[in-house]
């Protein structure tokens, strides 16, 4: 099974209709006004699903059971889910909804979100073969996958990447085997990020170490679009800027400005990803996010997610 489509809707019971044999039976309607405008591009294969979703104001409500394990990944701009009457916000995390698992997710001002459902039970069976473990779909496991830890890092990268040779394959069918092998990275990445969902480093104990990289990681995760200095970093995370780059090497192999690097060009791709072309330029994402080398910049996001950003925003 293949099948490419795309659609815009000022409906949401038309918007209903056409998704539910992908999302099941869901409520949508707007947020805050009786105005409603969506747009979707889905890509579907015969043990996954993947699209993006963009709405002006937008409430979605789906009740379980699922046949699926769904990912949610904001570009570029936040929403908010609800569980258990408790709310929470999401702007650069992945959300992870299990089979048993209703969802409520809303965003007032925009939605823009890259979605990925995943048959339970291909993910399961992979966990039991790379844990041994059978807890990957067990209760106490968070709805909250960090995209700035090591293994929800890969899980971005390679959504990103499933979704730039899903739009390829499209056209080419040769892509069919390259499709196939990403699948079923994705699914690797999606088990080991489950897994390690809530955990702390893998350090063991509370060493003042683990605590300041956490609380560096905090920083730049909250200053993405600002200026960061190796002295701000440091103070942030109380500890010496020699101490800090060793840490960040022995985590991410990579130094504290790389890891930042890194993370402001994650954030660059999901924001083109999730604009409309008429609406921003490469040129803006990039300076916005502190690359001001724009040359250097498409090559470098070319490297990472295997396309150029004027791909991407123009999709």
């Amino acid at each position: 099974m293949k099948k490419f489509f795309s659609f815009s809707t000022r409906d949401p019971e038309y918007l209903e209709t056409v998704m539910a044999p992908i999302v099941g039976r869901a409520s949508v309607r707007p947020v805050e006004t009786a105005r409603f405008n969506a747009t979707v591009h889905v890509k579907q294969l015969d043990s996954l699903s993947v699209f993006t979703l963009r709405a002006d104001s937008i409430k979605v409500n789906i009740e379980p059971p699922h046949h699926y394990v769904g990912l949610h990944l904001p570009l570029g701009w936040p929403f908010i889910v609800t569980e258990n009457t408790r709310k929470a916000r999401f702007v650069h995390d992945i959300h992870f909804l299990k089979p048993d698992r209703p969802l409520a997710l809303e965003s007032k001002r925009g939605c823009r979100v890259l979605v990925v459902h995943l048959y339970a039970k291909p993910l399961r069976d992979y966990a039991l073969k790379l844990n041994d473990s059978d807890k990957l779909l067990k209760p106490n496991i968070c709805n909250r996958i960090e995209i700035f830890n090591p293994t929800g890092l890969l899980l971005a990268r390679s959504l990103a990447n499933l979704w730039s040779v899903l739009r390829r394959f499209e056209y080419d069918p040769n892509s069919y085997r390259e499709v196939m092998e990403i699948e079923d990275v994705l699914i690797a990445h999606i088990a080991m990020a489950v897994e390690t969902t809530g955990k702390t480093h893998r350090h063991i104990g509370r060493r003042e170490s683990t605590m300041a990289l956490t609380r560096a990681e905090e920083y730049l995760k909250a200053n993405l679009i600002r200026p960061v200095s190796r002295a701000d970093l440091a103070a942030a995370a109380k500890v010496s800027i020699r101490t800090l780059s060793r840490e960040f090497n022995k985590q991410h192999g990579i130094g504290p400005m790389g890891y930042l690097k890194a993370r402001r060009l994650d954030a660059a791709y999901r924001e083109l990803l999730g604009t409309e072309a008429d609406s921003t330029s490469v040129t803006e994402v990039a300076l916005r996010y502190g690359f001001n080398h724009l040359g250097k910049f498409a090559i470098e996001y070319k490297l990472a997610f295997g396309e150029s950003p004027s791909v991407t925003l123009n999709r």
